[in-house]
């Protein structure tokens, strides 16, 4: 009985050393689970935040189309508005040019003329007008 006595007891040492070992074990996979568990709240947080970037950016993005639709239609406006504005000058011009010729041909008929010529002053008129346009045009652009 002495020899079951004593297997017995090397058995209760074996099953408390595989306790205490088991239970080491589960503190360890307990602290490594609690790790994991940590790490994963810390990349969900991480998604939210990229997802409420992605978010955002893509809002920026859209707002930013938005703006460049609308500088595209100004800036359509503008190259007409332009457009209109050279023609407008052209004739200007033209009309200057018919002006000074009434001018030179009044000058030529009148041997001189004085510098009360009503094609003189029409002259004066549709270059400083056609100089005032140009230079609109010029702030413009």
């Amino acid at each position: 009985n002495v020899n079951g006595s004593a297997a017995a007891e090397s058995r209760l040492q074996q099953a408390k050393y595989t306790i205490a070992s088991l239970r080491s074990m589960i503190e360890q996979l307990q602290d490594s689970l609690d790790e994991a568990t940590s790490n994963a709240v810390e990349v969900e947080n991480e998604n939210a935040k990229l997802r409420q970037q992605v978010s955002d950016m893509t809002r920026e993005r859209e707002e930013t189309m938005k703006m460049v639709g609308k500088v595209k239609k100004i800036a359509e406006f503008l190259k007409e508005d332009v457009r209109q504005s050279d023609a407008e000058c052209v004739e200007l011009r033209l009309e200057v040019e018919a002006l000074k010729r009434e001018r030179d041909e009044y000058k030529e008929r009148t041997g001189g003329g004085s510098g009360n010529c009503v094609a003189t002053n029409d002259t004066t008129t549709a270059g400083t007008a056609a100089a005032d346009h140009i230079a609109d045009l010029k702030s413009v652009a």
